[in-house]
């Protein structure tokens, strides 16, 4: 199960594309505001055609950052409900990283993304997720491990996020497992 939290007023459309590929089981939340409240036809109809439930949430942003303030609280209260599951906030605003950063010292798997389609191949995401899984007997490193990989865009990065994440001995271990996946 993934969640994808939209700060719609930061990437917009841009920011939608892929939503058209996800899952049943996959979840999406838009955050707007009277500044950026407006969907084409084009990516009405994607969000039609998506198996995913989306839900609009629109917020009062009459404050500097009060968008991305309510997007972090919903996050918090979705991470209470659901730790095991895959979080994603879909924004190009760097003042997310913080927030990316607290959640991954917690072992939960936030990441921060330009646009769904960045989260990877939606339809074989779940298989990677389980073959990762299935290498490791405690789900929580198997989780951490999964946030590493889903951020990485070459082994040479992947391997960074795991030094970052893991002891040294362990990471090099844990690439090794996961280095095909990438």
């Amino acid at each position: 199960m993934a969640f994808y939290l939209v700060d719609y007023e930061n990437v917009n459309t841009e920011g939608m594309q892929g939503v058209e590929l996800l899952s049943a089981v996959d979840e999406v939340i838009i955050f707007y505001s009277h500044y950026a409240d407006r969907l084409t036809f084009d990516l009405h109809q994607r969000i039609n055609l998506s198996q995913a439930a989306v839900q609009y949430i629109k917020v009062d942003a009459c404050k500097k950052n009060g968008l991305d303030f309510q997007l972090v609280t919903y996050l918090g209260y979705l991470i209470a409900r659901t730790p095991e599951s895959n979080f994603y906030i879909v924004s190009k605003d760097n003042g997310f990283q913080s927030v990316v950063q607290f959640w991954e010292d917690r072992q939960i798997a936030v990441s921060q993304l330009d646009s769904i389609t960045a989260a990877g191949d939606c339809t074989n995401r779940d298989t990677v997720e389980q073959q990762i899984e299935n290498l490791f007997a405690d789900s929580a490193t198997a989780r951490r491990v999964a946030a590493c990989l889903r951020k990485s865009k070459s082994k040479q990065e992947l391997h960074n996020y795991l030094a970052a994440a893991f002891r040294t001995d362990e990471a090099g271990k844990y690439y090794h497992k996961v280095k095909h996946l990438l």
